[in-house]
């Protein structure tokens, strides 16, 4: 992260969809289908899909990617071992294997769809994230020759990774179970209390006056013209004076406090 120049306080705000392209192995079949079947669901609400092709991505650009996937879906292969160690830990690391086949493998059209441990859990254990293994996968070959059992399958280019979409939900609400929620913002207070802050907030804060001090004092005015005091229009003024004492009984040593408003 600090040689990427990552930011420690990163959001994570991606579902990372690693993508195999080219003539490379373990391609997605249909990826629009998997990409629609993500976006309708749940588990993507606040999150943008992102599909990454890695080999078009520089490091730097690949650990960024990773930093910000709070959910990050791959098919077992190298990018589960190696990318994932650039998430942030309480991420999301979804595994996809081929789907659970009981007893000795015939064809992938007897094998079931299962939440199940696969290669790499114990290293998101490790790296403290949170995981999804997805035995979902149903390998389709594009020639006449089936494909093979797992993990034959994952290297033969002519064998597309489909899906079965039972299990994929199950996966999918698995996932939205387990991942971190979004932080919850601040209620706002109600419009009564807003109008009763921003009043205080626009109050001065007064200051209790020392001892003695003069409190209030009005500025004397100009006396009548026919030099008279008696005009009605003359305010009278006024000083007022605090004082306090302290009172104590020396027979009983109890003690009081007495407070003294003078006006004058």
């Amino acid at each position: 992260w600090e040689y990427c120049s990552v930011d420690p306080a990163l959001r994570p705000d991606l579902f990372l969809v690693e993508v195999h392209g080219g003539q490379g192995t373990r391609r997605w079949a249909n990826l629009t289908a998997l990409t629609s079947f993500i976006s309708a669901h749940n588990v993507s609400r606040g999150l943008r899909i992102k599909l990454v092709q890695l080999g078009q991505s520089t490091f730097c650009e690949q650990v960024k990617l990773y930093a910000r996937s709070k959910v990050a879906l791959m098919h077992h292969g190298a990018a589960v071992a190696a990318n994932s160690a650039f998430m942030q830990p309480g991420s999301v690391m979804v595994e996809v294997e081929g789907s659970f086949c009981r007893g000795r493998f015939k064809s992938w059209s007897m094998c079931e769809a299962k939440l199940s441990n696969t290669l790499n859990e114990p290293f998101a254990r490790t790296l403290g994230l949170r995981y999804v293994g997805a035995k979902v996968a149903i390998p389709v070959s594009t020639t006449n020759e089936p494909c093979p059992k797992q993990p034959l399958y994952f290297f033969k280019q002519e064998c597309l990774i489909d899906l079965n979409y039972t299990g994929m939900e199950e996966v999918l609400r698995t996932v939205d179970l387990i991942k971190v929620p979004d932080p919850e913002p601040p209620p706002s207070p109600p419009p009564a209390l807003m109008a009763v802050q921003s009043e205080v907030a626009a109050t001065p804060a007064s200051t209790a006056p020392p001892q003695g001090e003069v409190l209030w004092q009005q500025p004397p005015q100009a006396a009548a013209v026919d030099g008279s005091d008696k005009s009605p229009d003359r305010p009278r003024m006024s000083i007022a004076f605090a004082a306090t004492f302290s009172l104590t009984d020396v027979s009983t040593g109890q003690s009081w406090t007495a407070i003294q408003l003078l006006l004058l």
